[in-house]
């Protein structure tokens, strides 16, 4: 071999190593796409906005929640125009969105953020799903004019389908337990929010309609998910109140007696009820009321699809399931998240707490620093978790497949974060 050709084969073997070099420098410096959204979650009893970071690598995505705010205690179907000029459908941006926006500003303004880099979502869930459409359109036109004028972008303002509201609070707690990995289980949800519950797993049975197959680290996922409109606590204590009425078993059966005299009276927005000093609790009695209601609700379900099918689904009877929302403060507050200690630990405490000639001050005893408001219901409430979480005429899970859960992690749960999972997965 001469000279020159070794000298020829030198100079393209250190071309070949300097282009490799490059490639994988070029490669090394690739930065994630980073995204930067603020979420609002226009709840059925408040509005809170979220500022999150997601970024995505390739097939992995990570989420980091950078601000909350909670400066709203109404959610936007209070501006259905029902309460007088504080609940006017064309407020609904100015009253409603814009402190959270003011608030997420000062936040932006603190951080050195630009308005441009962050779009806002509006997403409202079961109460607005109760709001007639022509004033709902009026309420989202208020919003979007909000959004703009406080100088961002919109991104999305609309009504959450309640088959959308399970499957994103799925996501968000299997994304926070870290079930998104390959070989990693997934967690089932069952949510009871103010005007509707959401029950979703994983399940085998991909034929069902009401199943929805979301990519998520690059993997597909069918997931059943279900929501009953009616079936929130608020809403299923208002239709057994005006249900029991006139059904002949008095609504009293579901709270406790009170001689003081000092339960608040009826309210028809939040079910509250003036009770007779001669009232007393009676779980059995009041079990039923719920159960028929529960039975009511399912059976009249746009989806057509009874709450008691959905325990013969493939997997739900070995699927651990997250109680959110008003399961998990119930759960909370009557001393029993334990899973391994209910139904039973439940009934039992309700019934010792609430049954006697004099039972409010047991009751109210239980919620020490917590408003009265809470605790009137507090005896409705757990009657009708118990009966819509274990009982055979619902969902019947297996008590020691649910646990109440706020947070995971040391984050607490939103299903907002569940949004950007689905919507943002590679």
């Amino acid at each position: 071999m001469t000279r020159k050709l070794i000298q020829r084969l030198s100079v393209m073997a250190l071309s070949v190593a300097l282009v490799a070099c490059n490639g994988s420098s070029h490669l090394k410096l690739k930065r994630p796409q980073e995204n930067l959204v603020a979420v609002v979650d226009a709840g059925s009893s408040g509005s809170r906005i979220y500022l999150y970071k997601s970024t995505t690598d390739g097939s992995l995505m990570r989420i980091e929640q950078l601000f909350s705010n909670k400066a709203v205690p109404h959610g936007l179907s209070w501006y259905d125009g029902t309460r007088g000029a504080d609940s006017a459908s064309d407020q609904a941006g100015a009253s409603g969105i814009e402190p959270l926006l003011s608030a997420l500003k000062a936040y932006m303004v603190s951080h050195a953020i630009r308005q441009d880099q962050v779009p806002v979502s509006v997403l409202a869930t079961a109460g607005m799903r109760l709001v007639p459409p022509d004033i709902a359109r009026v309420i989202y036109q208020s919003v979007r004019g909000t959004i703009t004028r406080n100088g961002f972008a919109v991104r999305q303002v609309a009504t959450l389908s309640g088959q959308n509201e399970g499957l994103y609070a799925w996501a968000d707690v299997n994304y926070l337990a870290g079930n998104f990995q390959a070989g990693s289980v997934t967690q089932g949800i069952v949510e009871v929010g103010g005007a509707s519950s959401q029950v979703a797993f994983v399940t085998s049975s991909t034929q069902d309609p009401n199943v929805v197959t979301p990519r998520i680290n690059g993997v597909h996922y069918p997931v059943f998910s279900i929501s009953y409109l009616g079936l929130g606590l608020d809403q299923a204590r208002l239709a057994m109140i005006n249900d029991s009425a006139s059904g002949g078993v008095n609504a009293s059966v579901c709270y406790p007696n009170d001689t003081t005299g000092s339960l608040s009276a009826y309210d028809a927005n939040i079910g509250n009820l003036k009770i007779s000093p001669k009232g007393s609790h009676f779980s059995a009695a009041c079990h039923d009321l719920y159960a028929k209601i529960i039975t009511n609700v399912t059976a009249n379900a746009s989806n057509d699809f009874p709450i008691t099918k959905i325990s013969s689904l493939g997997n739900f009877n070995t699927t651990q399931f997250s109680g959110l929302s008003s399961i998990r403060n119930v759960l909370a507050d009557w001393g029993t998240l334990n899973p391994a200690n209910s139904p039973q630990s439940l009934e039992d405490t309700v019934a010792s707490k609430c049954t006697g000639s004099n039972a409010w001050p047991r009751v109210l005893a239980q919620y020490k620093n917590v408003a009265g408001v809470f605790a009137q219901n507090a005896c409705a409430n757990a009657t009708y978790l118990n009966a819509y979480v274990y009982g055979r005429q619902a969902l019947g899970i297996d008590p020691a497949r649910l646990a109440g859960t706020r947070a995971i992690n040391g984050n607490e749960l939103t299903w907002t974060r569940g949004f950007l999972v689905i919507d943002a997965a590679p």
